[in-house]
């Protein structure tokens, strides 16, 4: 196998999967000191026979770092563990992020923008969650307009009252520094509200907080 020079493995952009580094074909092509387009048309096809692309990996496809760069430098590509265990710093797409979260992948990326979930890191063309921000958000973000325990009723059927006392609860867990604040583009998705509707429901939840008997 032929040898080369490189870059540092330190250097080549990398996420974190099953608490190893890994990176795209961009960054095996950095490590190889060359362009993508030269590297896959010179040395892909070979790589890929030595290295193959971590499971579950897609958009873009990983592969380990270390294993790139034994290839790279000519040394004979290491096996990897038997047993990868998941790791809190894993980097995860956003529909792993949704399975680990128990929501969707629109879902996580929904919440990321209107502050219910971390923003996430743009990394190899994509954005990614780590694993403990996606875990620490199950039961917290939900589906759009599913409701913990509602069964047959839809959201939009509850009445009114229901709502408010339901989202003045939420309030208060906010004010208790429990979660975030609240905001009303959640209440209007939670619900599937209109934007004006949302207003209407969190101002009569501040209401009904003003009206409950102070301890």
């Amino acid at each position: 196998m032929a040898q080369y020079s490189g870059s540092e493995s330190a250097d080549v952009p990398a996420v974190q999967r099953h608490g190893r580094p890994a990176t795209d074909a961009a960054g095996v092509a950095q490590l190889a000191g060359t362009s993508l387009r030269t590297w896959q048309r010179n040395r892909h096809s070979e790589f890929v026979q030595a290295v193959r692309p971590l499971e579950g990996s897609k958009q873009p496809l990983l592969y380990d770092l270390a294993q790139a760069a034994a290839f790279v430098r000519g040394e004979d590509v290491p096996e990897l563990p038997e047993h990868s265990d998941e790791h809190p710093d894993d980097m995860l797409t956003d529909a792993e992020a949704g399975a680990a979260a128990g929501i969707s992948a629109s879902a996580v990326r929904g919440a990321a923008g209107d502050g219910r979930m971390p923003s996430g890191v743009e990394l190899l063309g994509r954005r990614w969650w780590t694993r403990a921000e996606a875990q620490a958000r199950r039961g917290v973000v939900r589906h759009r307009g599913r409701i913990p325990g509602s069964v047959n009723r839809s959201p939009r059927e509850r009445p009114a009252d229901v709502r408010a006392r339901e989202v003045a609860a939420t309030l208060a867990a906010a004010e208790r520094g429990e979660r975030e604040p609240v905001t009303t583009a959640e209440v209007a998705e939670r619900y599937e509200l209109t934007a004006r509707t949302a207003e209407r429901t969190v101002a009569r939840a501040r209401e009904l907080q003003d009206e409950a008997p102070q301890p």
